[in-house]
């Protein structure tokens, strides 16, 4: 499948002009060459010159870091998700808790600092579920979600289905813990037919067998509630 291009502050810049190559401006200072041959020989050696100088940028730009951050210290009520079918499963587990998909990337500057402060925010609110989706591994997913910027967060709750998505960075952070307040209040839920998809961006994937809305083994406390005035 082919990448999914970003934009925004993680996306992947493209890569480097031919001319900016030293063996590209060196060919092509020799334009005057009036022989056919030696004009298609500095060709291919350009070129290939080029080839080699963009494949060097791009490893190093975004070579995957080794200390793997993005699984550090995550408390109990986050997910990693590996496949389409772990995310409807997770989804259909959930009943009606608020769940928060963080698409985020290993090479993404802002994610990475962005990540202590959301694993702290969840860490203190056990009725929210966080689903963490490595843009890199799961490009099924992310391109069915429509994500095209890093990081990238996306709210859903019970059967009404997805409730807000934005960017966000560690400097808008206020804007997560805005979201997360607005859309954990009490609320009924009608029910609804099994038959009917978790998620609408994949209508034929189900959950797997035995998983039911009371099937997600993970922490269940009550949400803070307010200080009598």
């Amino acid at each position: 499948m082919a990448a999914q291009a970003l934009t925004g502050c993680c996306a992947r810049p493209a890569a480097p002009l031919a001319s900016l190559s030293p063996s590209s401006r060196q060919y092509s200072s020799s334009a005057h060459i009036s022989r056919p041959a030696l004009l298609q020989t500095s060709s291919r050696r350009s070129s290939a010159a080029s080839s080699r100088d963009r494949a060097t940028l791009q490893v190093s730009a975004f070579q995957i870091p080794s200390n793997k951050w993005w699984l550090k210290s995550a408390p109990p009520n986050v997910v990693h998700i590996n496949s389409v079918q772990q995310l409807v499963d997770t989804m259909a587990g959930a009943g009606d808790r608020l769940v928060i998909m963080d698409v985020y990337a290993p090479w993404c500057a802002a994610c990475k600092a962005l990540y202590p402060k959301v694993m702290k925010l969840v860490e203190g609110r056990p009725d929210v579920l966080l689903l963490a989706i490595n843009f890199d591994e799961n490009k099924t997913v992310v391109k069915a979600m429509g994500v095209k910027v890093l990081p990238w967060f996306m709210f859903y709750r019970g059967k009404a289905c997805k409730l807000q998505e934005f960017s966000a960075s560690s400097k808008r952070f206020h804007l997560i813990e805005e979201a997360v307040e607005r859309h954990s209040t009490d609320r009924c839920f009608l029910a609804s037919s099994d038959e009917e998809p978790v998620l609408a961006e994949f209508p034929k994937v189900m959950p797997g067998k035995g998983v039911s809305s009371s099937s997600l083994d993970l922490p269940h406390s009550p949400k803070p509630q307010p200080q009598p005035v």
